[in-house]
């Protein structure tokens, strides 16, 4: 039995010192009691984690607490889990985005954000993705841009039949390919 406990189904309204006073209410004193705020608009989650000094305690703590109610809700108490390990097959890397590899899912608008981690995710991993359909600029399994239609006009990934892409870049070409 862990020390620390889940406390979900939360007032919104209900604070670190609440939380502590409706677990010494009941006759469990806690070392810590901390609810989780959104980290955005730093409003409560809806869940707390409240901390024991022996496990005994915490035991006694989730019988008699889980499914009392506070300010109109019943609480829900468990034992906390610990952190999942990260998911296998994402992340890490700079691979090319395409079906099942893991790469981005979006790309934002605006700046690059320095105050944490990037807003999609990285390239590599592998595995998994089948009949994921293809999004602009992934290629398939084997290498291939999907086909896309530009007025009437078959043509794959970023290939040109024509000049276009060249006069707009303000460059002649000085022989047709």
């Amino acid at each position: 039995m862990s020390k620390r406990l889940f406390v979900g189904n939360l007032p919104y309204q209900v604070d670190d010192a609440s939380m502590l006073a409706s677990f010494k209410s009941q006759g469990f004193e806690a070392s810590s009691a901390r609810v989780v705020l959104d980290r955005d608009t730093g409003r409560s989650r809806g869940f707390a984690f409240v901390d024991f000094e022996s496990d005994d305690v915490a035991k006694a703590a989730l019988e008699k607490m889980n499914g009392v109610e506070i300010e109109g809700r019943q609480m829900r108490v468990t034992e906390a889990e610990d952190r999942r390990p990260p998911r296998p097959g994402g992340g890490g890397g700079s691979g090319g985005g395409g079906p099942g590899s893991g790469g981005p899912r979006y790309r934002p608008s605006g700046p690059p954000r320095s105050d944490g981690p990037p807003r999609y995710g990285g390239g590599g991993g592998g595995g998994g993705g089948a009949g994921r359909p293809l999004k602009r600029g992934q290629s398939d399994d084997r290498g291939r841009a999907p086909e896309r239609d530009f007025g009437g006009k078959k043509r794959k990934g970023r290939e040109r039949e024509d000049d276009e892409g060249a006069r707009r870049g303000g460059f002649e070409p000085d022989e047709e390919f």
